[in-house]
């Protein structure tokens, strides 16, 4: 026994562990290499998905603000046609009480005179006309008081004409308010509808408000 040598042996046991302690380590930097490798590539694609569904999202939210818009559009016309048909309705129901009015007045004219302008309000009217003479207009107001669709006839200014055409010398220009009577009897469409024929015009010459 003292004469074997087991040098070589170890020498060549020292090598074979190298080699497996070479192949181990190569071993693992490669399953190392291919776990890093696999893992980059699941983080990229988890990634990737994750930028689809937030352009997903970024669309969607785009398309729902656009909708958003169009309503908020939709509603802001739907507010101005409701406001148009208010007015619209509006002036309709003041459409009977303008034709009213604009078929009173002339049956409580009286000869000599004549209506300029007229300016209306809520409930109340102003004329502005001229008159041959200041009793011309105490017939007009009587005619006024007589009527169905007026009432508080009242002459706020009275003014000699210059020149005094077309009535001549003593004519004045005129300044009259009144109210309506109702606003019922100015919608119904014809002034004092119902109750017979409004008052004859008095055309009597200088009287009530006579020069």
């Amino acid at each position: 026994m003292s004469g074997i040598n087991l040098l070589p042996w170890r020498d060549w046991e020292r090598a074979r562990r190298r080699r497996r302690f070479v192949f181990e380590l190569v071993g693992a930097g490669m399953t190392g290499m291919a776990v890093a490798a696999v893992s980059g590539w699941l983080i990229d694609r988890a990634n990737a998905q994750q930028d689809s569904r937030n352009a997903y999202l970024t669309e969607r939210t785009a398309e729902v603000e656009g909708r958003i818009a169009q309503a908020m559009a939709l509603r802001e016309r739907e507010a101005q046609l409701v406001a148009r048909l208010a007015e619209f309705e509006q002036l309709l129901a003041r459409r009977p009480t303008v034709a009213g009015i604009l078929d009173a007045l002339p049956r409580t004219l009286a000869d000599g005179l004549h209506f300029k302008s007229m300016t209306c309000t809520d409930n109340s009217i102003a004329l502005h006309g001229a008159a041959v003479s200041v009793g011309r207009i105490s017939t007009l107001m009587r005619n006024i008081e007589h009527a169905s669709a007026f009432a508080a006839p009242g002459l706020k200014q009275v003014a000699e004409r210059f020149p005094p055409a077309p009535y001549g010398p003593g004519a004045v220009d005129f300044e009259l308010a009144l109210s309506l009577a109702g606003r019922n009897a100015v919608k119904s469409g014809h002034m004092g509808a119902g109750q017979g024929p409004p008052a004859a015009p008095r055309s009597s010459g200088d009287d009530g408000l006579g020069r």
